[in-house]
């Protein structure tokens, strides 16, 4: 199983201040009452026992500081808490590029909501949310 989740089925912090761009990305000019919030979450979407990979896409991240930490993505499960909290530079960002990409393995079927929380001043523009489901590995026995 496959798909993707766009800022279309997720909460959007302050919507009226947010713009739509062309393409249907949304962009977040951000500002002080954005910074530690969840500025984007959802969708609380189920999803079956296994492994899998999880990426936000950005059209763009920029950050007025380079060093300090200024952004966190989160992965949240409502039966089990936090599976993944990653925190990134501006620097980080810009090396990574457009797609950052979270493996997540679930051992039971799991309600998830996906978080983009900004830590500094700057602009984001969401693309979507994309995941796979991935083969399971094969375990080999000794001999």
């Amino acid at each position: 199983p496959q798909g993707k989740f766009s800022h279309q089925i997720m909460s959007v912090l302050a919507p009226e201040l947010r713009t739509l761009e062309p393409n249907n990305n949304l962009k977040f000019i951000l500002k002080k009452n954005d910074i530690n919030k969840s500025i984007l979450s959802g969708p609380s979407e189920v999803f079956d026992k296994g492994n899998y990979q999880f990426s936000f896409i950005f059209e763009k991240t920029f950050f007025t500081n380079n060093v300090d930490n200024c952004l966190k993505l989160e992965i949240f499960s409502k039966e089990y808490g936090m599976l993944s909290e990653t925190i990134f530079t501006n620097n980080d960002l810009q090396k990574i590029g457009r797609q950052i990409d979270f493996d997540v393995f679930l051992n039971t079927i799991s309600k998830l909501e996906f978080r983009v929380v900004p830590l500094c001043l700057g602009e984001i523009v969401f693309s979507e949310i994309v995941f796979q489901k991935k083969p399971a590995a094969i375990e080999v026995g000794e001999k």
